[in-house]
């Protein structure tokens, strides 16, 4: 079964909420009754939620808004996306205000409540699981987002094969997901700061300790600043148990270091206006190789 795991926060065990049963029936029944008119919206959109937080509604999709809650729905209409934002004390309670807002029945039990780095303007993300029955083949998850002290609770209801046959757009809605006011970080312009000694010891103590911490016997680092290498060198040993050091001449597998490399070359690319980033760029590479390797009048 797909484990569709994006960054949502999902419906605590109501149970576990304090929220009156009534009370939330109540919340709920209002709730439902300031919806507007499900609108089909016939390209990605972007939107806002009564609370301010910017998303985006995907193509095929429709979308009702009540007075703090958002609802969307794909063509299949036994999945949900729901939206909604409050003042809560902390995540937990946020959790509880947007099942009561959303739907107030749904008792699952709690299985996992997972922190996640603060990213894109959310100074807090904790993601929630919940417990399902492989029969019943649904998948409920969620995340709570915090800017400031304003919580973003987005709920994931939906059927096992809806959320696999849907996950582009599900991951569209919550990859866009962004507080008020929210401003993305531009470089450009700015001067990068020099690698001094300073520096170089800063990046080099966040190697040694995340080697620690991940139980990694040895890597190595090179660090090149205006075209000149500035250090080189390397941290561990090459096999735990074993006293052989590695340092920067210690050769290691490639592995998906290539698809680093790959984007820098491309990007050299780009600022040389061989081509732009919304090229496809196997067809100048195509075309090249096709013509080393073929002389006049062949194809």
């Amino acid at each position: 079964m797909l484990k569709f795991r994006i960054t949502l926060v999902a419906l605590v065990a109501f149970s576990a909420f304090s929220v009156k049963p009534g009370v939330a029936r109540a919340a709920a029944s209002t709730q439902a009754a300031t919806r507007s008119a499900p609108e089909r919206i016939t390209a990605d959109t972007a939107r806002v939620t009564p609370g301010g937080t910017t998303f985006t509604v995907p193509s095929g999709w429709t979308i009702e808004t009540g007075m703090d809650l958002v609802v969307l729905t794909p063509p299949e209409t036994d999945t949900r996306v729901a939206i909604e934002d409050s003042q809560a004390a902390d995540a937990k309670a946020a959790v509880g205000a947007a099942w009561a807002a959303y739907n107030p029945e749904s008792k699952r039990p709690l299985k996992l409540v997972t922190p996640r780095p603060a990213r894109e303007g959310w100074d807090e993300r904790q993601v929630f699981e919940y417990e399902t029955s492989p029969n019943e083949r649904a998948v409920v998850e969620a995340i709570a987002l915090r800017a400031g002290s304003t919580w973003t609770v987005v709920i994931l209801d939906g059927t096992d094969p809806t959320v696999e046959k849907r996950g582009a757009p599900i991951s569209l809605i919550f990859s866009s997901l962004r507080p008020t006011g929210y401003k993305r970080e531009s470089f450009a312009g700015r001067k990068a700061q020099p690698l001094d000694a300073a520096r170089i010891a800063q990046m080099k103590a966040f190697v040694e300790t995340s080697l620690k911490e991940l139980g990694i016997p040895g890597a190595s680092m090179t660090l090149i600043d205006g075209g000149k290498v500035v250090y080189a060198g390397g941290f561990g040993v090459k096999e735990l148990g074993k006293p052989d050091p590695v340092d920067e001449n210690t050769l290691f597998m490639a592995a998906s270091n290539t698809k680093g490399m790959t984007t820098l070359l491309l990007a050299e690319l780009v600022d040389q206006r061989k081509l732009r980033w919304m090229n496809r760029p196997s067809r100048p590479i195509r075309a090249s190789s096709w013509a080393m390797r073929t002389r006049p009048g062949e194809f």
